[in-house]
């Protein structure tokens, strides 16, 4: 980075971690490549990651809550659930309770995971949906943080 001109704008292209990205924007990365959303789309699986962000020392913070994983779900990370596997099949629960987007108002885990099972294009354009607004509200946190 210190070979990088400061005015210049710095962009990054890549699916990089949420953890990652704070670690890039504190060594001073300007723009991001959003295609973390598509690629885990593609997997099947929704972003669901907790965060809290802080700022403090001219450098963002930002504790990722671990959630407990399902015995079914040992190869999951901790940014992500995959919606076909099986432990999904009876959750009537959004896919995650404090996202406000419009696959999480109106449909829950196990109709999501019923539409991926069955193929049906419905069940990849809510992950979509939820996954960009998800990755959205996670730089527009970013972005309040750094204002303050």
């Amino acid at each position: 980075m210190e070979f990088i001109p400061y005015d210049k704008m710095k962009i990054i292209f890549g699916a990089w971690t949420p953890s990652l990205i704070i670690d890039l924007i504190n060594s001073g990365m300007d723009m991001f490549d959003s295609c973390l959303p598509c690629i885990t789309t593609e997997r099947n699986s929704a972003l669901i990651f907790d965060y809290n962000l802080k700022y403090k020392n001219e450098s963002i913070i930002m504790d990722v809550s671990h959630r407990k994983t399902d015995k079914m779900n040992d190869n999951l990370n901790e940014y992500e659930i995959c919606l076909t596997d099986k432990c999904h099949f009876e959750k009537f629960v959004p896919i995650k309770d404090s996202c406000t987007c419009l696959t999480c108002k109106k449909h829950t885990r196990f109709y999501i995971h019923h539409l991926l099972v069955s193929n049906e294009l419905l069940g990849f354009i809510l992950l979509t949906i939820h996954n960009l607004h998800y990755f959205n509200q996670f730089f527009k946190d970013i972005r309040e943080v750094l204002m303050k």
